[in-house]
């Protein structure tokens, strides 16, 4: 034990201002070490069995048995709070406040496994109204939901997630055939929202226009606000750019169609001056 430490235990050790109880509780500078080989580096706090035990960062808290970062997980980030294992459940009867953003489900821990996110805003009954996020149940459109840029989470950075398309997942029906046409009805705006203070400018269609094109892409929420999905769009744009190819070809044929007239017409004018002469 350093100066102004304390050590309760076996093969505990710790070092300035710091407390570690527990068999070979190790706590450095300023940190807080409490269970069997749970170990606090510096301005850090371990509490439980083997709690922190790989961790290498500073200004770290790892609360419950083998609390600590999954396999995957860089061990030496600084400023992170760890609650229990990867076995364990956190029940918060009460209120839950987060400041900035939140990470949630199986792209946080990176192991391969899928881990769907449930959300629910009222206590109807037990398991109704649940909004089901990352579901194995293949429908598409809206039952699944997927990002498609790159986001940052404090230390975590996670590329784009890809969204499941294999054929043997699907109830496959008729072919989607809207194309230019629909699209030609779309008006896109530069618009702004009313509530935002910033007023960061958007692109975009509006949601009374699209539903006159596309019903099925437009939505009501419950507080009575439109809501849209962009596969309509989407996939229409990409069935118009065929539709242009079409064109494209036939009037190509068309112009070469043209050329090779031409070019006999002027062999059989050149034969006539020819003659003429």
């Amino acid at each position: 034990m350093s100066s102004d430490g304390i050590v309760v235990g076996n093969s505990a050790t710790s070092e300035c201002n710091s407390v570690a109880i527990g068999y070979s509780a190790d706590a450095l500078r300023h940190a807080v070490a409490i269970g069997h080989e749970a170990r606090a580096n510096d301005k850090s706090v371990a509490i439980g069995y083997q709690a922190c035990k790989d961790v290498t960062g500073d200004y770290v808290v790892c609360i419950g048995a083998g609390s600590g970062p999954s396999y995957d997980v860089d061990k030496s980030q600084d400023h992170m709070v760890y609650l229990g294992s990867s076995s364990d459940t956190v029940y918060i009867p009460g209120n839950l406040i987060v400041g900035k953003s939140t990470l949630l489900g199986s792209r946080a821990v990176n192991d391969g496994h899928t881990y769907p996110v449930f959300l629910k805003a009222h206590n109807k009954d037990q398991w109704s109204d649940w909004v089901y996020l990352g579901t194995d149940d293949y429908k598409g459109g809206d039952d699944n939901f997927y990002r498609t840029n790159p986001i940052t989470v404090g230390p975590f950075t996670l590329g784009p997630s890809d969204s499941f398309s294999d054929r043997r997942l699907k109830f496959v029906g008729k072919e989607f055939s809207s194309g230019l046409d629909k699209i030609k009805e779309l008006k896109v705006y530069n618009y702004t929202f009313k509530k935002d203070k910033s007023k960061t400018p958007h692109v975009g269609v509006i949601a009374q226009d699209l539903q006159k094109v596309f019903p099925s892409a437009v939505k009501k929420g419950t507080d009575g606000f439109l809501t849209i999905r962009m596969e309509e769009m989407f996939y229409a744009m990409i069935n118009a750019i065929k539709e242009l190819d079409l064109k494209y070809q036939a009037q190509e044929k068309r112009i070469n169609d043209l050329e090779k007239q031409l070019q006999k017409q002027d062999a059989r004018l050149k034969l006539l001056e020819s003659k003429i002469k």
